[in-house]
């Protein structure tokens, strides 16, 4: 591998990583790890909990990387990820009461009510409705990449995507105790 892990072409990383070269390893990971802690942090509630989760996946996923044929490494890690933090949520089978910030310049920005609303209303979703919203809407996956990292059809992930919606928008509706949503 190239002294310069940033500049190495991701399929160099993987063959690099299959040799057993913990860089490149090192380098998918940070390459990765961002993006994958949002989702799980948005799927699970907890930055404690995103954190082992993402943990988790990365151990899952160095296990398995030889099954990673052709694909990007971060899409297809990511699925791994979401099917990590689905199983969790299964394990719980219970709503998640998402922390509040009460410090810093969040809990002093006018939006911060709304964003609070709307993680509170997240948690309470359904865990496929929940996935869908986060990876197309919150992460800005295309409907045909949540389909892929979902395991689903693109028309269900469609049928899915619209149904969560209403729901969200159903949920805030009722903790906000309004109609203007």
């Amino acid at each position: 591998m190239a002294d310069d892990a940033s500049t190495v072409d991701e399929h160099e990383l993987i063959a690099a990583a299959l040799k057993g070269d913990d860089r490149a390893r090192e380098e998918l990971a940070r390459r990765a790890r961002a993006r994958a802690y949002r989702v799980a942090f948005r799927l699970l509630g907890s930055s404690e909990d995103a954190r082992d989760a993402v943990q988790e996946a990365f151990l899952k996923a160095f296990r398995h990387l030889k099954s990673l044929r052709g694909e990007r490494f971060e899409p297809w890690f990511t699925k791994i990820v979401v099917n990590v933090c689905l199983d969790e949520r299964r394990r719980r089978r219970r709503a998640i009461l998402l922390p509040l910030e009460t410090d810093g310049p969040a809990s002093r920005d006018a939006d911060f009510a709304l964003r609070n609303l709307v993680r509170r209303a997240l948690a309470l979703l359904p865990d496929r409705y929940r996935a869908v919203l986060v990876l197309r809407d919150v992460e800005g996956y295309s409907t045909r990449e949540t389909a892929e990292l979902l395991g689903l059809e693109e028309g269900t992930t469609r049928v899915l995507l619209l149904r969560a919606r209403r729901r969200l928008a159903d949920t805030l509706r009722e903790l906000d105790g309004s109609e203007h949503l």
